[in-house]
């Protein structure tokens, strides 16, 4: 019988091996197929037109200290799908992306180098090494962007995080803000009580950050270039003044609006009755009661009493992160966002855009109207006549989708757009520093703490805003960490099974710890010589009790992992021998019942 195998066939057989690789490597080096649930390897159209708009090189550092968390297989695992997903914006760059991994070893250039660029060193234990896990970029002008640490709960906006890291490396140039306000937000003087305004702390972060211009009342035109048009309870609209706002979402440009039926604080008490913006709104989509306030029994903030004390008011709200869109990026990870006498928007029925809520109350919410914050003499009033409903109101809303133009008649108007982004929010109030902020003078100079979320909100929504249509269409990736489902049920059961032995041996130590405490207690400076015979051997018998419990607790501790720990020992024999072993008895089988085949034929 012919032999089947020979070695001359075992060398043909490996160089087409090698040469399979080398056509591989270079032919098909950037073809990838991602099988993963979700997709968490493939980059999202907005963020392709974003890599292929690129005009200069973005050089990206990725530092992640690889020695220092060999032990922490969590982090190994995040910073694997981090790195993965980098090396797909590399590939997907046509050259433009330049990636660097990085392991910032203790006290190497290296680490120097994450520091520099001011990256979060994280110590995991108190003995153990700094732990890097960030993102530096450069840009041919030497701009920088970072982000300082990859955070596993921030997972679902990964690709949102470095796509505006790329973003703003690629454009440089400070965002501009046109502003359009009837409001003293920058701190001119106030008409209404004929007093000078202390800017608002939400117009000086914009100021710090962007190149920001306050339109006139009367304006007629503005800045075609600007990347955000800001509305703050603007005052009346002209015709012209619309157009110009429709032509400016006609062409791309983003909004971003706050209106409220009654704006509290200060001198600017006040109700809403600009007939003219709820018709620019309408026509976007939204519908804005100017005549309604929302009020919520269950997030009702407590407020100064004129009896003395404080009382819930129920129109002054703390909204709570159940009632935030966690997976919006301009509300994601936000706990309290406070609201006053806020108003509510919903979707007008003849939309042709797509209303979204990002923020909204609780099932134990009403309306009442506005009207009556003009006579009503306190919080106990307002709650007296309160009636909730089981509806839910929305106190903000992106919005997003195909548009029309409101001037259809004019030849010079540019008359739709695909895509409009919007977000608009129903009360002016949370801007202001009354609602969010405490101002506290420290050597001299008066520094400002907040106390709720506020300034996060306004100034995410609009760095989200300023970004290119491409990275707003940017949103939740979901979650990829894939949970051990055994595991965490094997977990459970352990816990169950052993919780009642910890628990009686944790009252036995504090017993124990407690009886020994009230000994030595007795003892003063020197009074150990007056100490009995039976009290020193008290102690001692106390002392070796407590030893032995916490050995016992650390047993019994131990033996939660001890199934885990078992179940790990056979999936590891699995990879490591039995499957091994089944493939290879599969392919002897194969090639006998082949030899079988041919000999019989």
């Amino acid at each position: 019988m012919k032999k089947l195998y020979t070695p001359a066939a075992f060398v043909l057989l490996a160089v087409a091996f090698i040469l399979f690789n080398l056509l591989n490597n270079t032919f098909f080096k950037n073809a990838r197929v991602d099988f993963t649930e979700g997709s968490i390897y493939t980059l999202s159209e907005g963020t392709k037109n974003l890599l292929s708009n690129l005009d200069e090189p973005i050089n990206l550092y990725f530092f992640f200290s690889n020695t220092a968390t060999r032990e922490i297989p969590q982090i190994r695992s995040y910073a694997s799908r981090v790195q993965s997903l980098l090396e797909e914006y590399e590939l997907r760059s046509n050259g433009k992306i330049k990636l660097q991994i990085i392991d910032p070893e203790p006290f190497s250039e290296a680490e120097d180098q994450a520091d520099a660029y001011g990256l979060q060193g994280v110590r995991m234990s108190n003995f153990g090494d700094t732990v890097y896990f960030g993102l530096a970029g450069t840009n041919t002008l030497d701009d920088q962007g970072v982000l300082p640490f990859f955070q596993a709960q921030k997972e679902i906006h990964l690709e949102y995080d470095i796509s505006q890291l790329i973003y703003k490396l690629a454009n440089p140039e400070p965002a501009k803000i046109a502003i359009y306000t009837g409001l003293p937000i920058s701190g001119e003087r106030d008409f209404r009580s004929q007093q000078t305004e202390a800017p608002w702390q939400t117009y000086i972060q914009l100021t710090n950050n962007y190149d920001t211009t306050i339109l006139s009342p009367d304006f007629s035109d503005f800045d075609p270039e600007s990347d955000l048009l800001l509305m703050i309870q603007p005052p009346k609209i002209r015709p012209d003044i619309a157009f110009a706002i429709d032509q400016y979402v006609m062409q791309g440009g983003h909004v971003l609006v706050f209106v409220d039926p009654v704006v509290q604080g200060g001198s600017m008490g006040g109700d809403f009755r600009n007939l003219e913006m709820l018709e620019l709104m309408a026509h976007w989509g939204i519908q804005f009661d100017s005549g309604s306030l929302i009020a919520d029994a269950n997030q009702a903030l407590r407020v100064g009493s004129a009896q003395g004390g404080s009382v819930r008011h129920l129109a002054v709200l703390s909204v709570l992160s159940d009632q935030i869109d966690q997976e919006d990026v301009a509300t994601s990870n936000l706990e309290t966002i406070n609201v006053a006498m806020a108003g509510y928007v919903k979707p007008t029925e003849e939309a042709s855009t797509t209303f979204t809520s990002i923020i909204t109350t609780t099932e134990l919410s009403g309306l009442l109207p506005a009207a009556m914050m003009q006579f009503i003499q306190g919080p106990q009033e307002l709650a007296a006549q309160f009636q909730p409903d089981p509806d839910k109101y929305t106190i903000g809303a992106r919005v997003s989708g195909p548009l029309k133009t409101m001037f259809p008649d004019r030849e010079e108007a540019i008359q739709e757009t695909d895509n409009v982004n919007i977000v608009v929010f129903s009360d002016v109030d949370m801007l202001q520093d009354w609602l969010w902020i405490r101002t506290q003078q420290i050597a001299g100079q008066t520094i400002a703490q907040p106390w709720s979320d506020n300034g996060s909100l306004f100034i995410n929504t609009v760095d989200n805003l300023i970004g290119s249509s491409d990275l707003i269409s940017l949103r939740s990736r979901g979650q990829f960490e894939r949970p051990f489902e055994v595991v965490n049920k094997l977990r459970a059961s352990a816990e169950d099974q052993y919780r009642a032995s910890e628990q009686s041996l944790m009252q036995q130590l504090q017993e124990a710890e407690q009886r020994l405490q009230a000994l030595e207690s007795q003892k003063t400076e020197g009074s150990e010589l007056v100490l009995t015979d039976e009290q020193r051997q008290a102690i001692l018998d106390f002392q070796e009790q407590r030893i032995e419990i916490r050995k016992e607790l650390r047993d019994v501790r131990h033996q939660l992992d001890k199934d885990i720990e078992s179940l790990g020992t056979r999936i590891k024999l699995l990879n490591i021998a039995v499957f091994p072993v089944i493939l290879t008895l599969l392919v002897f089988a194969a090639i006998w019942l082949r030899r079988k085949t041919r000999v019989s034929v």
